[in-house]
């Protein structure tokens, strides 16, 4: 998934940690203005911008300007590896009045200061499992996904979606070009869960979900599928499932957690444990809801409480951890001594 300006930069690698008194999360600084940080490698590469129409990078003893657009632009790095990086910008496009604007998607290659066209589309991913990006792409009036190979960008397919939603954001796991799950919506909005073939071109339903308000993440280890499915309004809850890869039956997912809290999103998978965005009921009067991270630990089964900032809208994966960007700040979910600053369990309804 891309994120834009303040919600996908990640740190410098000259950090300063500090305690933020309204929270009990570790509160990183930098030297540098943290609205222009894109990426930080902690390696000694920095991406970050450079004016408001183009972005940068410094490594060593070196700097360069990467892409420099004629308009005010929004850009974000995803890394692919210490060579490639993903970068994607977007032009202001409030002015044509649209709803939504395709990015311009890039590969930069840091070693010979090369910068490739991908293509044009939103949602920019990369999959690690498969050395694929996926994003969507429209193409008269009709929406795909999009599949790109980083090594050979003329390797690449394209998926048919049958929504009509043009705000649909696709999940997409990428096993590799014969194995491909995604979401979709039917005529009557609701979702599928399908499985794509390249090598066969043929798509399997392997579910379609019963509610027109159901929101779905997916996230995938070596060899499973998690699918986290939630719904806020009167009765919210939450479900988190596993399914093994290759597996075309869905009734034999295994069930993890279920809660009465819900819509929950954004689900990520780090160090054998699954974190995602979570709607809780406020412990503040004044407030209806709260919006938290949580994880689900897949040795302990159980589900914990991670952030208590009331509203969380995006979690960054950057390296071995996790950043959680909150106003003009960014957050560590662990402390100085690596072990987590909130623990508190949230109960299962199973």
């Amino acid at each position: 998934m891309a994120f834009t300006n303040f919600t996908k930069l990640v740190t410098s690698s000259l950090l300063a940690i500090s305690v933020f008194s309204k929270s009990a999360l570790l509160e990183l600084s930098t030297r540098q203005n943290v609205h222009n940080l894109k990426y930080d490698d902690l390696n000694g590469i920095t991406f970050y911008l450079k004016g408001k129409n183009a972005i940068a990078y410094s490594a060593k003893n070196r700097a360069n300007t990467v892409l420099e657009k004629k308009t005010d632009s929004e850009f974000d790095v995803i890394k692919a590896s210490d060579d490639l990086y993903i970068i994607s910008v977007k032009g202001e496009h409030y002015k044509d009045f649209s709803y939504i604007s395709e990015s311009e998607i890039y590969f930069y290659h840091i070693k010979k200061n090369q910068l490739d066209f991908v293509g044009k589309g939103s949602y920019p991913k990369f999959h690690h499992k498969s050395n694929y990006i996926s994003y969507t792409k429209e193409d008269e009036s009709k929406l795909y996904i999009e599949v790109v190979n980083i090594k050979n960008n003329l390797d690449r397919f394209s998926i048919p979606l049958i929504t009509k939603d043009i705000l649909h954001q696709s999940e997409v796991e990428i096993f590799d070009d014969s194995l491909i799950y995604y979401t979709d919506k039917n005529l009557e909005f609701k979702i599928n869960l399908n499985i794509f073939n390249n090598r066969s071109k043929k798509n399997y339903l392997l579910h379609q979900f019963d509610k027109a308000n159901q929101v779905i993440s997916l996230a995938s280890s070596d060899n499973k599928v998690f699918i986290l499915e939630s719904s806020g309004g009167k009765n919210p809850y939450m479900d988190l499932t596993e399914l093994e890869k290759g597996r075309v039956d869905f009734t034999k997912r295994t069930p993890l957690i279920n809660t009465q809290s819900g819509p929950a999103f954004n689900l990520n998978i780090l160090n054998n444990e699954l974190f995602f965005i979570l709607t809780l009921k406020s412990e503040n009067s004044n407030l209806f809801n709260q919006r938290e991270i949580v994880s689900f630990n897949l040795e302990d089964k159980k589900l914990y409480q991670r952030t208590d900032l009331n509203y969380i809208s995006n979690i960054v994966l950057h390296n071995k951890s996790i950043l959680v960007p909150y106003k003009d700040k960014i957050y560590l979910l662990k402390n100085k001594e690596g072990k987590f600053s909130i623990n508190k369990e949230i109960k299962s309804k199973l």
